[in-house]
């Protein structure tokens, strides 16, 4: 499965990235434009670099990637 994430603030859709699950790991890599603005959603979990990120760890049955993405 894979899902384009976007990030909607004062009223500007950005792309933020891919979020893909592969085997028991979840992957996000940052898209090119979002590096650029400089806004780190997450710097523990996703600082704010190209290299794609990896998490194989769960909370709740929930990646803990993705509660990154959480409203």
């Amino acid at each position: 499965m894979n899902l384009d994430v976007h990030l909607q603030a004062y009223g500007v859709r950005r792309h933020v990235g891919k979020l893909a699950a592969h085997s028991n790991a979840i992957l996000f890599q940052y898209a090119p434009e979002f590096l650029d603005s400089g806004i780190n959603i997450s710097p523990f979990r996703l600082p704010l670099s190209p290299e794609l990120k990896v998490d194989r760890l769960r909370l709740f049955g929930t990646p803990r990637i993705a509660w990154s993405f959480r409203p």
